[in-house]
């Protein structure tokens, strides 16, 4: 079924570099997203992006932002989701001979993972995806997407060619600013207390939180306390991106340790 592209035709002077001004003036503070999502959205119709790091060994990509034009909360699940999961499934992904650039264009119907698209496509009716993917001298990757709803319509190859004249100034900024935050980095690096590991290794194991309450003679709600706090400081959502990362954590720490922090 064709869909109809509802929006006036892009401007040659909206794709000057001096519209990310603003962008550049926010690194670094928690007016980012929203700035970054502006000059997007000046350059071309968008409803949400997301911005992710996607590290050369295989564990769960590093969500850096999300931003939305209509719904924050579903840009921020499904965000979350794509991070601790669906990146595995992502065709983008495996995309090969791209260089150190790409410009990536990604309809919804494309997707061969049913979850991954009825969750993040069809469910909330986002049809295409347009994405720049850079490499990092270290071998990570950084993902900037942007996304349209069903209404909005399908990026044009216009809009894709002019998207590629932007494109490393765009990633240079969410690269500058992930720095600032802390995002582009080695996740590795997290230590744990004594406590937390051992909450971390029984959740892992598959225990229910009551369960690993009884198992270290605590309250259910002090380890529900424990769980939030793990995959907050880890960045995780759910037991099997828990797992991926601890792994990872344990293999850093076997060549560069660190002191963790007494319970």
């Amino acid at each position: 079924m064709p869909y109809i592209q509802r929006h006036a035709p892009l401007r040659q002077e909206d794709l000057s570099i001096d519209s990310i001004g603003p962008v550049v003036m926010a690194i670094g503070t928690s007016q980012f997203p929203e700035k970054l999502f502006a000059s997007l959205t000046r350059l071309m119709p968008v409803d949400h992006c997301a911005a992710f790091q996607i590290f050369q060994v295989a564990h769960p990509a590093k969500r850096i932002f999300s931003a939305s034009r209509t719904d924050a909360d579903f840009a921020m699940r499904a965000s979350h989701r794509y991070a601790d999961e669906y990146w595995l499934h992502d065709p983008c992904l495996k995309t090969r001979d791209t260089g150190s650039l790409a410009i990536l264009h990604q309809c919804w119907n494309a997707i061969p993972h049913s979850a991954f698209r009825e969750e993040c496509y069809v469910a909330p009716q986002v049809v295409d995806r347009l994405s720049i993917l850079m490499g990092l001298s270290d071998g990570d990757r950084i993902l900037l997407s942007m996304f349209r709803h069903r209404k909005t319509g399908f990026f044009s190859e216009w809009e894709t060619d002019s998207l590629r004249k932007m494109a490393r100034v765009l990633v240079a900024c969410v690269v500058k600013h992930a720095s600032f935050a802390g995002a582009v980095q080695t996740p590795a690096k997290t230590c744990l207390s004594n406590r937390e590991q051992a909450v971390a290794d029984l959740l892992i194991a598959g225990l229910t939180v009551d369960s690993v309450a009884r198992s270290l003679s605590l309250s259910p709600s002090t380890i529900e306390t424990y769980r939030k706090r793990l995959y907050a400081k880890l960045d995780v959502r759910s037991r099997v991106a828990l797992a991926s990362r601890i792994r990872e954590i344990s293999q850093a720490q076997a060549t560069d340790p660190c002191h963790p922090a007494k319970f």
